[in-house]
């Protein structure tokens, strides 16, 4: 028996019992390998991914980072990988400023709910410089587990096999040895193990079997074929009996009929919402996450009406990607039951997490807000109960820039009541 098949025999069975469990040493921000899944803390997560090899090499993370990030969510992916940049000539050194740059890659994909691999040795399959930047990496990047390690190219087995000895708290992604194993056809049955399947994007996947897409625009767009939903498939038509003669005329169309979900799908694949007998979008149960419109929308004039209970938590998506999370990579105007509240940057009208409203405008909790949002290029308005809460340029603030310039709108499921009604758009230009 050889080597290889050897190792391989050993590296299986050792997946098989669990080649890491959780424990105290596991971070909320952590990737390991949990029950046979990878997981991100205590959740599980399964990648959907591009590769971006230049997202490795750079300093401004914002500028760079957020656009191709926002670019792989908005088709429906939610991981990038990356080639590790910095090396000296032969593998013995890298730069620390380029080990920082993993550090940040993990942060800011977390923060967006998405992932980095970062393909430890790049293109390079020189053996002298493969057996030291194997060391190099491992040294300088033993702790950092908010990213995965990737190994590719004809002696991906033996690399990866001296990096896990060398680093046994971070998940190795390889052929036959990794935490998660890299084949390139999709497996038949859902995965016994984690699997990484490449060149090969699908839709209905079970949470072990992962994928890896290359990074021409044809494969962002097979990735956005194969996730587009049933719902976006089918053809549909706005109800505009339901508004009025003026807001016809002016264009608007209405994105409710009264009488269920066309023209919506939900983000996760449950009824977060109901349509009750008022013919209003209504929380029903925790977990559904968002429901988010049948198209995209880039400039427009948004008007709805909220209503939300006492210490409730929800949220208006705009720009929204299609995975990963929206309020991060499109914008949230938040909503909350916080009547009376002074205003701050999570409060009712804030652009969650960024910028507060001029002022704290909701009505009393479970009585009926109007909000119009007006999103025209970077310049966004929006009133809350006929008062201005914003008026300002996206371009002003360092992280609304980056943002998506086209997206779904979205309700956001938060676990807590909430209704919408009369929800309708003009689209500009």
């Amino acid at each position: 028996m050889s080597y290889r098949i050897s190792l391989a025999l050993c590296m299986t069975a050792t997946l098989l019992a669990g080649c890491m469990t959780l424990s105290s040493g596991i971070g909320d921000d952590d990737l390991h390998i949990q029950n046979g899944q990878l997981n991100r803390g205590k959740h599980d997560f399964t990648l959907k991914a591009i590769m971006v090899p230049e997202l490795g090499a750079g300093r401004d993370e914002l500028e760079k980072t957020s656009p191709l990030l926002a670019k792989i969510a908005y088709v429906g992916g939610n991981a990038a990988c990356t080639d590790l940049a910095g090396f000296n000539a032969d593998g013995t050194y890298i730069n620390p400023e380029d080990v920082a740059t993993i550090g940040k890659l993990g942060h800011r994909a977390k923060e967006q709910r998405m992932a980095i691999l970062v393909r430890v040795l790049g293109s390079n399959t020189d053996p002298a410089f493969c057996a030291n930047a194997v060391k190099t990496v491992a040294e300088a990047l033993q702790n950092e587990r908010r990213v995965v390690y990737y190994f590719d190219g004809p002696d991906a087995v033996k690399w990866a096999t001296q990096f896990r000895e060398l680093a046994p708290k971070l998940v190795v992604v390889a052929p036959e040895v990794g935490h998660v194993i890299v084949v390139t056809e999709t497996p038949e049955a859902p995965a016994a193990n984690p699997t990484l399947v490449v060149g090969k994007a699908h839709s209905h996947y079970d949470l072990n079997t992962h994928f890896l897409l290359g990074s021409e625009q044809t494969d962002y767009d097979a990735l956005e074929a194969v996730l587009t939903n049933e719902v976006q498939k089918q053809p549909w038509t706005p109800e505009n009996s339901v508004l009025s003669e003026a807001e016809r005329k002016d264009g608007f169309i209405s994105l409710m009929n009264k009488k269920d979900f066309s023209g919506w799908w939900q983000l996760k694949d449950m009824n977060s919402f109901i349509v009750n007998e008022r013919g209003e979008f209504e929380f029903k149960e925790a977990g559904g996450k968002a429901i988010l419109t049948r198209n995209r929308y880039s400039d427009f004039i948004l008007r709805l009406d909220f209503m939300i209970e006492e210490g409730g938590n929800s949220g208006i998506f705009l720009r929204a990607p299609r995975d990963a999370r929206q309020s991060k990579i499109g914008m949230e105007f938040q909503i909350h039951g916080d009547y009376g509240v002074a205003p701050d940057d999570d409060c009712t009208g804030a652009i969650y997490k960024v910028k507060a409203p001029k002022e704290n405008a909701s009505n009393p909790c479970l009585t009926w807000n109007q909000v119009e949002i007006m999103l025209d290029g970077s310049h966004m308005k929006a009133t809350l109960n006929g008062r201005v809460v914003h008026d300002f340029d996206l371009n002003a603030y360092e992280e609304l820039k980056y943002r998506l310039k086209e997206g779904f709108i979205g309700l956001q499921d938060h676990n807590h009541f909430v209704a919408f009604r009369n929800v309708r758009i003009k689209e500009l230009n």
